[in-house]
């Protein structure tokens, strides 16, 4: 007779997730089963009978905040986001989710289970918001403050803010912020007010991950407030980043940068070139 497989159970790395952890332990004793318990997804070629129980973004990301109060915020909301997309990639892969925030959950030999209660709070702020579906669905969307973004200044990584005189040389205005995307098609709409102050700004956009990128170009010779929309294919889960670029030197001209709204867009076609921007 083989023996029965080992049920295995993600549990979040937060308050809630060892108050599961807790319940999980004392149902496999009394139920004699084997589980094993681990705090990050399995390989994904072998996470199809994974049971993953996970807060919602918003919770998940106030957890990660109140474990590591030093961390830079940039860091923390890469790390959820990474967390996130590789749980994206086992249930596409065949593991199953539970909401972490519930207090009972049926688990298959374990039967019903119950945690204690413990405290859970939450962010107020939208950025992850497309994950709160496993994967994110088609039109899952997300609205990126300008203050996870970045803006150099002289030749640091950042130092300034959304407010940007643009006089001076070709240079990076802003850059990030670096959130992890599962595999999908992803577009960015990037909001942005501009005075050329009686000129011409010449703005370059990147979107994408590393040097693969989806690129477009304006000129502006009025003041107002605009958007871009730049589509980006990810065969795999990787950190976003939308650039925005002077793309000559200027005398004059001011912008402010507003964030960006992100959306999930129907796969392409098979046919389609991966490399190339939707329509």
């Amino acid at each position: 007779m083989s023996p029965s497989p080992v049920l295995t159970i993600v549990l979040p790395p937060s308050v809630v997730g060892q108050s599961w952890r807790d319940a999980v332990e004392k149902a496999a004793v009394d139920r004699h089963a084997s589980v094993d318990v681990v705090t990050q997804c399995p390989d994904v070629s072998a996470s199809g009978g994974a049971l993953i129980i996970i807060e919602q973004p918003r919770t998940l990301w106030r957890s990660f905040q109140d474990q590591d109060r030093d961390a830079k915020p940039r860091d923390v909301l890469t790390k959820v986001s990474s967390l996130l997309a590789e749980t994206s990639q086992a249930v596409a892969n065949g593991a199953d989710t539970r909401a972490a925030e519930a207090l009972s959950h049926a688990m298959g030999e374990l039967g019903s289970v119950s945690r204690a209660p413990a405290a859970i709070e939450a962010v107020d702020d939208p950025a992850l918001d497309f994950y709160s579906n496993q994967p994110p669905a088609i039109g899952a969307s997300a609205y990126w403050g300008v203050q996870h973004f970045s803006y150099p200044v002289g030749g640091g990584f950042d130092g300034g803010g959304p407010d940007m005189d643009l006089t001076g040389r070709f240079r990076i205005l802003v850059h990030g912020p670096y959130i992890v995307l599962p595999p999908g098609l992803w577009q960015v709409e990037a909001q942005f007010e501009v005075d050329p102050e009686r000129g011409v700004t010449r703005l370059r956009f990147e979107w994408g991950v590393g040097d693969d990128l989806d690129i477009a170009s304006v000129q502006i010779d009025r003041p107002g407030v605009y958007s871009m929309a730049l589509t980006r294919l990810w065969s795999v889960a990787g950190p976003a980043q939308l650039r925005i670029w002077s793309e000559h030197a200027a005398f004059q001209g001011h912008m402010r940068f507003k964030g960006c709204f992100i959306r999930r867009l129907p796969d392409p076609h098979p046919a389609m070139d991966a490399g190339s921007a939707a329509p």
